[in-house]
């Protein structure tokens, strides 16, 4: 997941942004809750203001994952 991710971010650069969090890493709790994405894994996508523009909660293939950005870059 983490290479199509890496792609994904890449290839829409400026106009959708997904962060990645590590769950086992405390220091990470706070983005966690202030995200809501306390269920592995979680997407939290984010428009270059940093505005939340889709949290989705659970496994997504490549091919969901690339509709979700394309989706949200058209929209934003």
């Amino acid at each position: 997941m983490r290479p199509a991710v890496r792609r994904l971010k890449q290839q829409y650069t400026g106009q959708v942004d997904v962060i990645s969090l590590n769950y086992g890493d405390r220091r990470m709790r706070k983005i966690v809750a202030e995200y809501g994405a306390d269920f592995h894994p979680a997407f939290v996508f984010l428009a270059p203001d940093g505005l939340v523009l889709d949290v989705v909660l659970g496994e997504l293939s490549e091919t969901q994952l690339a509709r979700q950005f394309e989706r949200l870059a058209i929209g934003y």
